[in-house]
């Protein structure tokens, strides 16, 4: 199943335009390029920007968008095996049965907790600052194969929310650290 992968998104209210710069997964070489999202902008200006920024999260949700490091995104990822949506729970009209399970939640329901979920990721706290403690040391840089780790927590990555360094190290212990 394809999806765009996403490297930029611009809501311009004034204009009542949205951009997105993305390029398909399966097509190669990826060229990333800027267009006018016709439906979403037509959906800003009738709508407003809350509305679509609740759509944009249900595509990251859903998994049409992916692989960027924006606020969406990371909110996704951070809040999302906390949710109790999935692919059988969600659907058109609560009480039908979809895939083998009965409807839950409708898409509106889910698109509101995302969007909330979203507000408060946005809203959380820079005042401190976060470091990853390992078995052997601190987290000082992370690649696909290996995680570096140092004794002193002063050279160690330092993360300006508790957020930020979980998504970057998950299975870590989070350790909050003098600016």
């Amino acid at each position: 199943m394809s999806y765009d992968i996403v490297k930029g998104l611009k809501i311009d209210v004034k204009k009542g335009e949205v951009w997105i710069k993305c390029a398909c997964n399966n097509v190669v070489p990826r060229y990333f390029t800027w267009h006018e999202s016709k439906s979403l902008s037509i959906m800003l200006k009738k709508d407003g920007k809350k509305e679509v920024e609740k759509v944009i999260l249900g595509e990251y949700w859903g998994g049409n968008f992916q692989n960027s490091n924006n606020l969406y995104d990371k909110t996704i990822k951070y809040y999302k095996s906390s949710l109790p949506y999935t692919w059988d729970n969600v659907g058109e009209q609560v009480g039908t049965e979809k895939y083998g399970s009965m409807i839950k939640y409708t898409y509106d329901e889910l698109r509101e907790a995302l969007y909330q979920k979203f507000l408060e990721f946005k809203s959380r706290n820079f005042s401190k600052r976060w470091v990853i403690k390992r078995n052997e040391g601190y987290v000082k840089r992370k690649t696909v194969k290996y995680v570096y780790s140092v004794d002193d927590i002063n050279t160690a990555k330092k993360f300006k929310s508790y957020e930020d360094a979980w998504l970057y190290y998950p299975s870590g212990e989070i350790v909050e650290v003098d600016k």
